[in-house]
């Protein structure tokens, strides 16, 4: 156990090597709490599965199998569970949940994994590994102070978050294309995963061609289960569309986030529509 933690930590630094590694590790971290969030929200449905009642718990696996590897394990026991069912008849999350979810992810997270890019101490990345139950911690204690209130809706709140990824996701994005704007094969580079081994390449290469496969399936198994919650089927062609255009202008991780922006907005559209039908 002591030498796979060590080689996890020793992996990371070869990850925040100078030039593209931590680049994309910093832009992977940037667009992270997108992995993050969805599962705690979901968690906190009043109808949800008790098999992804549990964050954490896929928190600390793709710490371990990498969340290239976990996040659509999430999603396929999310829709085994009833998840796409259940969608359709949800309601947003309270206020205080909304909030105690973004509480945790930035004192549990957020200031640790920004400590561990700025820093590079092997301590420092130690306790970074962890996080998830930083993060579950510091989510609790905030709801132990201010205790949820179910006629508080955190519709907003969960959309104001999402809104202010997608604005950093994209600035990180633009960070990156535009000294590369010329050169297509350093952007493809910098993102694109080898289809073929490197075998004779550097050990920070090999880490950062590792961290863009996961990055890739960790963001196409998002996107891709983004298409279960459309109410028509021709929505997907919409979506489809839109992943098309946004990738290459704000990048992938902004394009996935507007998509579930979206797909909460459905969410919280549904007490509108039913004062509506009511009337």
């Amino acid at each position: 156990m002591d030498k796979q933690f060590c080689a996890i930590v020793a992996f990371f630094h070869e990850a925040m090597t100078p030039g593209d590694p931590i680049t994309l590790l910093s832009y992977f971290i940037g667009i992270g709490p997108i992995f993050t969030v969805i599962p705690a929200v979901e968690s906190y449905r009043t109808d949800r599965s008790a098999v992804i009642a549990f964050p954490v718990i896929f928190g600390l696996l793709s710490q371990v199998l990498t969340i290239g590897a976990i996040t659509p394990l999430y999603y396929l026991a999310f829709f085994l569970s009833g998840g796409r069912a259940r969608f359709d008849t949800t309601t947003s999350i309270t206020k205080a949940q909304a909030q105690a979810i973004i509480f945790g992810l930035i004192v549990g997270a957020g200031i640790v994994s920004i400590c561990m890019v700025k820093f590079q101490n092997p301590i420092v990345t130690a306790l970074w590994q962890p996080y998830p139950v930083f993060m579950a911690v510091a989510t609790l204690l905030y709801l132990t102070i201010k205790r949820p209130i179910r006629a508080e809706s955190g519709f907003g709140t969960i959309q104001l978050f999402y809104i202010i990824s997608f604005i950093s996701a994209s600035l990180l994005h633009l960070a990156n294309l535009w000294p590369r704007r010329s050169d297509f094969e350093a952007l493809k580079a910098l993102y694109v995963p080898s289809l073929a081994p490197l075998v004779d390449a550097l050990t920070p290469a090999k880490a950062h061609d590792f961290l863009k496969w996961d990055l890739t399936f960790s963001l196409l198994s998002t996107g891709i289960a983004q298409l279960w919650f459309v109410s028509d089927v021709i929505e997907i062609p919409f979506i489809l569309l839109w992943y098309l255009i946004a990738i290459p202008i704000f990048g992938p991780g902004a394009a996935v986030i507007a998509v579930s922006m979206w797909r909460e907005g459905q969410i919280g559209d549904r007490p509108v529509i039913m004062k509506e039908k009511e009337t």
